[in-house]
């Protein structure tokens, strides 16, 4: 049908949708002379998804290189033949030399807005909390419209009493903090609302911020949470373990894990401090104080209520003092490291905003120059 009628690549396409639609009889098709009922341009249209015989490539067919012309043709029909089919093909290379022109014009387009907006994009995210509109606050908002979550703040003593006591204690002056002190940027907008409403003379509380460091021996949670996965059932899992170290686990520790004084990595002044200073890094000495392994540092804040106080108040969130919802932040090392007592642990720890979602922390830690990066969100 193809040579008998000189279909080109769209009366191909019409010709297939038209059998398909009506379903002639081989007799009927080979009946047919001009005009041909498949013309309209409703046959354009597939009658299949994805039919195959429309990814037919009619060229070799139609190709009158390839087509062997009966001898009552003369040879000016066949140079006519062959220059109809040069048009159609030099009509299909304009469609496809525009199709690539707006291609690469989208793709000028594109390039030149990443180059433009590269500031905005690369800026830091200190103002990620100020720049959020006000229909992209809804996450924040939802996630404490349950009563769930005020109800474990009220039944935390220490944080709750604290507060209290500092009302009550200084009645002359008249919850800002997430897990390790930074997580979900609550204290950036406690500093923000400070740069901006705070007037002259004015006090932040609390005032003061530190955050520490403590290194930990627990064999049997790292095996719990990392050496399973060497042996599930007798199967060798442990690519899990590049999902399970990333993530820094927030829960109440033993005191009897800890292996080494505190090393406070971050003092906050509240009154003094940027949303700048609340993404850093430090260097941190632990001083070991029994012969283990080391399976994990945790990190943890203190909180001081303290500028023109007569009755000062401070509260902890260590793993020593009385546990409080925010309890305390485990980074696993993915091997345990042997220290010994009286000797330096030492390491750097870099605090950053997850850009993807600045409520969140990218957190690395370096111990014994092995690096690791978690996230806490």
């Amino acid at each position: 049908m193809i040579q008998k009628h000189g279909l080109e690549f769209y009366g191909y396409v019409k010709l297939i949708n038209f059998v398909r639609i009506k379903k002639p009889t081989a007799e009927y098709l080979n009946s047919l002379s001009s005009p041909l009922p498949w013309e309209e341009e409703e046959y354009l249209k597939p009658v299949l998804e994805d039919d195959l015989l429309l990814q037919f490539d009619i060229e070799d067919i139609s190709d009158p290189a390839n087509v062997s012309y009966s001898s009552e043709l003369s040879d000016t029909k066949s140079l006519l033949e062959r220059l109809r089919h040069a048009e159609q093909r030099a009509k299909l290379a304009e469609i496809g030399l525009a199709t690539a022109q707006e291609d690469l014009q989208k793709m000028k387009q594109f390039a030149q807005d990443f180059v433009m907006n590269a500031d905005v994009r690369s800026s830091s995210s200190s103002n990620a909390i100020a720049d959020l509109q006000e229909d992209e606050d809804g996450v924040y908002f939802s996630s404490y419209g349950h009563y769930g979550i005020h109800e474990e703040m009220l039944k935390d003593k220490v944080r709750t009493e604290s507060y209290r006591d500092f009302i009550y204690q200084n009645p002359h002056i008249f919850k800002d903090k997430g897990y390790f002190l930074l997580f979900e940027s609550m204290l950036d907008s406690v500093i923000y609302a400070k740069d901006r409403y705070l007037a002259e003379g004015g006090s932040v509380y609390p005032d003061v911020c530190t955050i520490s460091l403590v290194a930990l021996s627990d064999m049997k949670k790292h095996t719990d949470k990392l050496t399973f996965w060497d042996n599930v059932y007798g199967f060798n899992m442990s690519c899990m373990k590049k999902a399970v170290l990333p993530e820094a686990v927030v829960e109440i520790l033993d005191p009897d894990t800890l292996i080494s004084e505190a090393s406070v990595i971050k003092h906050i002044d509240c009154h003094t401090a940027s949303i700048q200073d609340l993404e850093f890094s430090s260097d941190f000495t632990l001083i070991i104080t029994k012969d283990t392994l080391c399976t994990a540092v945790a990190g943890y804040f203190d909180i001081f209520f303290e500028k023109n106080c007569h009755n000062r108040v401070l509260f902890s969130t260590g793993p020593r003092s009385t546990k409080t919802h925010w309890k305390q932040t485990v980074f696993l090392l993915e091997n345990p490291i042997s220290v010994k007592i009286g000797k330096a642990l030492e390491g750097k720890i870099t605090v950053q905003k997850n850009r993807k979602d600045p409520r969140s922390l990218i957190i690395t830690l370096s111990v014994n120059n092995i690096k690791q990066t978690y996230s806490l969100q």
